[in-house]
């Protein structure tokens, strides 16, 4: 820790403008960790001025006003010469203590500035993936020979990088990421949220949330209810979220004979979403999206919401079968069996949706999460004030990097 102050100084790196999946969870994450007694801040990516939505703005919108630099979603090597002198100047004028990175290109920029200060920080890389950090040549090298911590969300992926990166377990901490519970909780009265929407009270109300793509199988809700309309004939599909309506949905629901039972309010957020999640009698979700975390299901479950889930990816480490959800292979008669099932029994709806709430007020605090940072960083510090070996670069790369270096000046012409 900085020698000054007992509290840490903490940059965290977004290389990314864009308000995504990624940014909400780590400008959430910065805003905990302050709360607790933590310096820490933000450094992301600088919107275009005709951005519409961004980091930037929406962390304002929070209280936390964030470091913009160029800060590349990707690598490109004239942007990230440009970032890495601007980056070693920011975290001396904060006086860092540890960098905490949250995306690939981020890793990247931090690594290479804080070999520029001589790598006095300490240096954290924080995976989001079911299966930990990605397996390209970049994150294995950097997790070799500039990571000092890494953090992931399951036991699983933990396992993974001890087994693909050699990373030491003693080192790497399972921290799942928290969300805002003050704004995703069960408090917002459920029949006003359903009449928000037009719902009635007889009205089963089966949700899915997640941008309206082929991938997202939306195809198996679409085929069992299709099935289901007879047994449930109050169904309702409230499908939230934008995409390829008419050849994911519209089309297939209207050759299927159940387009009257199709409730689409589009991209909501806000209020509006919660109460969406609140109207909902249970969410279907059978993969998860480009956020391999899965918010949108501790978002659902924290608002009292049972879920039928995929038996896939980060999904069985949040629905527990028969406690808040249940689980199901990606198959039509199971996802119609499942559905019917909790049709037919509305005390264990009940019962799901209240240990779901309840669950997620223990799991999904975000001081919760910012506490386990900081322990984490505290750890890391002890570990490094160790005598440690000497750490030998190998030749591929060593080759690597030469060839990186030939890019950046060929970019530069000096070729």
């Amino acid at each position: 820790m900085n020698k000054q102050s007992a509290s840490p100084k903490v940059t965290h790196l977004l290389s990314n403008w864009r308000w995504t999946e990624r940014s909400e969870p780590v400008t959430d994450l910065v805003i905990a960790e302050q709360q607790e007694g933590a310096d820490s801040q933000l450094v992301c990516g600088k919107p275009s001025p005709k951005a519409r939505r961004s980091t930037l703005w929406e962390c304002r919108k929070k209280g936390l006003e964030p470091v913009t630099l160029e800060m590349e979603k990707h690598l490109r090597i004239m942007s990230a010469t440009r970032d890495v002198p601007k980056l070693v100047n920011v975290m001396r004028e904060h006086q860092t203590d540890v960098i905490n990175c949250h995306m690939p290109n981020a890793h990247m920029l931090g690594a290479l500035a804080n070999r520029m200060t001589g790598g006095k920080h300490l240096l954290v890389r924080t995976s989001y993936n079911a299966n930990g950090p990605d397996d390209k040549w970049r994150s294995r090298f950097l997790l070799k020979n500039a990571t000092d911590g890494l953090v992931v969300i399951s036991e699983h992926a933990r396992q993974q990088a001890v087994e693909r990166f050699k990373f030491p377990a003693s080192r790497i901490a399972v921290i799942e990421p928290g969300i805002d519970l003050e704004r995703f909780n069960t408090s917002m009265d459920r029949e006003q949220a359903r009449a928000r929407f037009g719902f009635g009270p007889d009205d089963f109300v089966i949700g899915m949330a997640s941008r309206i793509q082929p991938r997202r199988r939306l195809d198996l809700l679409l085929n069992a209810a299709a099935e289901l309309r007879k047994q449930i004939p109050n169904l309702k599909l409230f499908l939230v979220g934008h995409g390829d309506a008419n050849n994911v949905v519209h089309a297939p629901a209207e050759r299927l004979g159940i387009s009257d039972l199709l409730v689409m309010p589009g991209y909501i957020e806000g209020d509006d979403l919660v109460a969406a999640y609140r109207a909902m009698d249970l969410l279907y979700f059978p993969v998860g999206g480009t956020d391999q975390s899965c918010r949108t299901l501790r978002e659902v479950l924290a608002c009292g919401c049972p879920v039928i889930g995929g038996n896939v990816g980060f999904i069985p480490e949040l629905v527990k079968e028969g406690f808040n959800g249940l689980l199901v292979d990606l198959d039509v008669d199971q996802t119609r069996d499942s559905i019917l099932a909790l049709y037919r029994n509305p005390e264990l709806r009940q019962r799901m949706a209240r240990q779901a709430g309840e669950d997620a007020e223990k799991r999904f605090r975000l001081r919760h999460q910012a506490r386990q940072n900081l322990a984490l960083y505290q750890r890391l510090h002890a570990y490094k004030a160790l005598p440690q070996p000497r750490k030998r670069v190998s030749k591929r790369a060593l080759a690597l990097l030469g060839f990186y270096a030939y890019l950046a000046l060929s970019e530069l012409e000096l070729f």
